[in-house]
């Protein structure tokens, strides 16, 4: 014979066992390193490589001048930044070596403004970095 029709649906049953753990994903990209603070630079000198990352504090009295050396003498990845307090009441200034473009606005200098003020530069494109922060006036 004919079958009949279907009756109503019963209740949920009991809720099963959870299943496996799955397989783990893949490892993220690397966080970004924290700066770490270097021992007080009391004069000139060539940035380098060991200074990517860094947070540079310069206590002399007199005035400091911090140069960027090219890519070619210090191998310096795109996207390296590096931060410097004035604190000392000398200035703090950037200098770029040969071959080396500095980028800060017109009216500005790249110098530390005032005492226990900070900044900083960032690695753009080949020889090119871009100072900013508390700068000085040209």
């Amino acid at each position: 014979g004919d079958t009949g029709d279907s009756g109503a649906t019963g209740p949920q049953g009991a809720k099963g066992d959870t299943g496996g753990t799955g397989a783990t994903g893949a490892t993220g990209p690397q966080g970004p390193a924290y700066s770490t603070v270097l021992s007080s630079v009391s004069s000139s000198r060539n940035l380098a490589n060991s200074d990517t990352g860094g947070f540079i504090v310069a206590s002399s009295g007199s005035p400091i001048t911090l140069t960027i050396p090219t890519v070619a003498s210090a191998s310096w990845a795109v996207g390296t930044e590096i931060h410097f307090q004035r604190a000392g009441s000398g200035t703090v200034s950037i200098a770029a070596a040969s071959g080396v473009t500095l980028q800060y606005p017109s009216t500005l200098a790249p110098n530390v403004r005032d005492q226990y003020g900070v900044i900083s530069v960032k690695h753009v494109s080949t020889n090119v970095w871009v100072v900013f922060g508390y700068l000085g006036a040209a």
